[in-house]
């Protein structure tokens, strides 16, 4: 049996009914969905040791202003975790940004065509749920121990039910070739975003492997899947929330 508890940068709205404000729980449990991320990230090859911090964990900045869901075993071990920055959708707010996807592009030195379209798919996430939906997530830290191993396809339709519940309309990621990361999240209903002109897969070195655009508009998996994120949606309305901020309970 499996539970999910979900860290959260700033309080949440009222769609998360078990919050709490715990900066020391919510410090310790970001470093160990980075020992997670690390071990499995270093066993692949995608990064070195001198990528781990003093405890382990592979970190960026852009963690602490992000959300996590982390799978728990019953004992409280995470098996498995996934990070989702939410952002404003419209691009006057936004001015632009494309965090971590753009700079794999530029580290691939894509044309500029590919960032033309992943703004198009924004600019279509926009139009298609207009203020209902109001901001977009940047996905990515994907990672499980080997126990959890089905932890990953898990992980990625809880993604699925956090933009529900998170007011994104879409989101977007860099999935590898490591694992068929892209091919777990296409039949999640995600899809490869590329210029017409350009190949779907490119070289990352950064990656050191073959990786995609990917993205996903909310509500849009396969209806074989979809009482699965009904269900997750569920879950995840009732799980812990741990927040750096003041608690949104009362």
């Amino acid at each position: 049996m499996s539970r999910f508890v979900l860290l959260a940068p700033t309080p949440p709205g009222p769609a998360f009914t078990n919050v709490t404000a715990d900066s020391e729980r919510w410090n310790q449990l970001l470093k160990e969905a980075g020992r997670v991320r690390g071990r499995a990230y270093l066993a692949d090859g995608a990064i070195s040791a001198g990528d781990l911090d003093e405890d382990g964990a592979f970190l960026i900045p852009l963690d602490r202003h992000s959300w996590h869901i982390l799978v728990q075993d019953d004992d409280g071990r995470t098996l498995g975790t996934s990070r989702n920055t939410l952002l404003p959708l419209r691009d006057s707010q936004r001015r632009g940004r494309l965090p971590h996807i753009g700079k794999s592009f530029e580290r691939a030195a894509l044309p500029l065509s590919y960032r033309v379209s992943a703004e198009q798919y924004l600019a279509k996430a926009q139009l298609r749920f207009g203020s209902s939906h109001p901001l977009w997530g940047v996905t990515g830290g994907w990672a499980s121990t080997l126990e959890g191993a089905k932890s990953g396809p898990l992980v990625a339709l809880a993604l699925r039910a956090h933009f529900r519940l998170t007011g994104c309309a879409c989101g977007l990621a860099i999935a590898s070739e490591r694992h068929n990361a892209v091919g777990q999240l296409m039949r999640t209903g995600c899809r490869l975003i590329h210029p017409r002109t350009h190949p779907g897969m490119f070289f990352d070195p950064g990656y050191g492997c073959h990786v995609g655009l990917v993205g996903g508009f909310a509500y849009a998996e396969p209806p074989s899947l979809r009482r699965i994120v009904d269900r997750i949606e569920r879950q995840l309305r009732d799980s812990e929330v741990v927040t750096l901020g003041e608690s949104a309970s009362t």
